[in-house]
């Protein structure tokens, strides 16, 4: 039972008592109604609506509605000690990843690419856009424009779920670090519908410009991240 004779409110105390219960239960794992939880905790199904909601903003808890609550996957971290790509970030946390492409094509450098990639006018590039997947779940919409003076061999059908693994294969001009942005959006009505999310969900929507060992950019990418499935891992220190 919850303890009356503290200063913490209900809901948070419910809160805690929802996460250790969640401990022990698996993803995509269904949590008890609010029901049968406000008679448990002789709370009201307020408290346990405002407990519950407190979980799904912090990414632990996902609804679904007319079905119920249930225990979120985890979120695949990005962390930044090598070049990082979606497929090792998902494989690391024992997900299996995979790429469908939507469409792969080469085309004369928007300005905006121009710039990014430091070319001159009228310079082609290719413009290769997939849909990364997380256990067949959509995970990311990736947009790469690749220098096609660097990479004329490579074909659509020479990538499989990696690009960069792709690019290995095939040539010696690997990325070897890379530029990145990330900027929290609202998905709009198509971004929503191929990430299978609702219209007007958060995401993060990134930039990224690579480069080769020669500090040549080869690759600009822009992303769009599924919010509730994604978290940055950053480490600072002081030390030189």
């Amino acid at each position: 039972m919850l303890d009356r004779d503290t200063h913490l409110p209900l809901y948070y105390q419910l809160k805690t008592v929802l996460i250790t219960m969640i401990s022990d239960m698996k993803a995509d794992d269904q949590l008890p109604g609010e029901i049968e939880l406000s008679k448990k905790y002789d709370v009201s199904r307020g408290t346990v609506k405002q407990a519950i909601m407190d979980l799904v903003h912090e990414g632990i808890l996902y609804r679904v509605q007319g079905k119920g609550t249930f225990v979120a996957p985890p979120k695949i971290k990005r962390s930044f000690g090598k070049l990082p790509s979606f497929t090792d970030d998902i494989r690391r946390f024992g997900y299996e990843p995979r790429s469908k492409v939507l469409s792969f094509e080469l085309i004369v450098a928007p300005d905006y690419i121009r710039k990014h990639l430091q070319l001159n006018s009228d310079f082609n590039v290719i413009r290769f856009k997939r849909l990364v997947l997380s256990q067949d779940k959509p995970f990311a919409i990736v947009l790469s424009y690749l220098r096609h003076d660097v990479y004329s061999h490579l074909k659509k059908e020479d990538i499989g779920d990696s690009l960069y693994d792709a690019l290995a294969k095939l040539s010696d001009k690997i990325p070897v670090k890379a530029h990145d942005t990330y900027t929290p959006v609202n998905a709009d009505e198509k971004l929503a519908g191929i990430l299978g999310i609702k219209e007007g969900a958060a995401i993060f929507y990134s930039e990224r410009i690579s480069y080769l060992d020669t500090g040549m950019p080869v690759e600009f990418a822009e992303s769009y991240i599924c919010g509730d499935r994604f978290t940055l891992d950053i480490q600072f220190s002081s030390e030189n």
